[in-house]
């Protein structure tokens, strides 16, 4: 089988948020009238066990499509955060090491902005010394109204990459996948009352919380996890 060579660069947007934003992991809607997740012994099962290797965490957002420049740094920030505290779950031992923002912020500023721009995702897997990529792309993200509720919502696409030669470990080149792209394709939306809504600021809030809330969920395609029921998500 041939296996496609994996030469994506992350956009200098993504690069500079990487390289000088501080990401906190404090959600973006305390304060906010939110939705009141109620959680419930609803198991959902991993879509793809993890090998347990050593793995760099890139997320790209080229078109600015979560409407922050800290956005992707966000995601990957809770990425790295959920992965962390179930890496036992995810297959992940205590010593396999997990490199995230700091780590790309180092090779950063090592090898300059310009450079790591345009650095192919395998090689800045290798340069961090990961056996292995987990990138994740942002292809769409937006947010609409129906029934009184306002719903943030991103579509990503996530793949694992062997850094080494920069072959897809998953999903399997030759499976049949659903969605635009070689990747996996998920989607993520938050539920929260449209009348909540009083102005841009309340707005980016919710953006960002939903920007956090997709570096979890694709954490959670590696683990076991408690979803959640219809009902979960209540307007507050």
């Amino acid at each position: 089988m041939t296996h496609r060579r994996v030469a994506t660069r992350l956009t200098p947007l993504v690069a500079a948020a990487l390289g000088l934003t501080t990401l906190g992991m404090q959600s973006g809607c305390e304060g906010v009238a939110a939705a009141a997740v109620v959680f419930r012994d609803t198991d959902v099962k991993a879509v793809y066990t993890l090998p347990d290797r050593s793995m760099a965490v890139l997320v790209d957002d080229p078109k600015n499509q979560l409407r922050d420049v800290n956005g992707a740094g966000r995601v990957l920030a809770n990425i790295t955060y959920h992965l962390h505290q179930n890496r036992k779950k995810a297959g992940l031992s205590e010593s396999t090491e997990i490199f995230g923002v700091s780590d790309i912020r180092a090779l950063q500023r090592e090898v300059g902005p310009e450079a790591f721009a345009a650095m192919p995702i395998d090689e800045i897997g290798r340069e961090l010394g990961a056996e292995m990529v987990l990138y994740a792309e942002v292809l769409s993200a937006g947010a609409r109204v129906a029934g009184g509720l306002y719903k943030p919502n991103a579509v990503v696409e996530v793949k694992l990459i062997n850094a080494e030669d920069g072959r897809r470990i998953w999903p399997n080149p030759g499976s049949s996948m659903s969605g635009p792209g070689p990747g996996y394709v998920k989607t993520i939306e938050e539920e929260y009352e449209a009348s909540a809504i009083t102005d841009r600021s309340v707005e980016f809030q919710m953006m960002r919380r939903l920007a956090e809330e997709v570096g979890k969920e694709i954490a959670q395609l590696f683990y076991k996890h408690r979803g959640k029921e219809p009902g979960d998500m209540l307007p507050g």
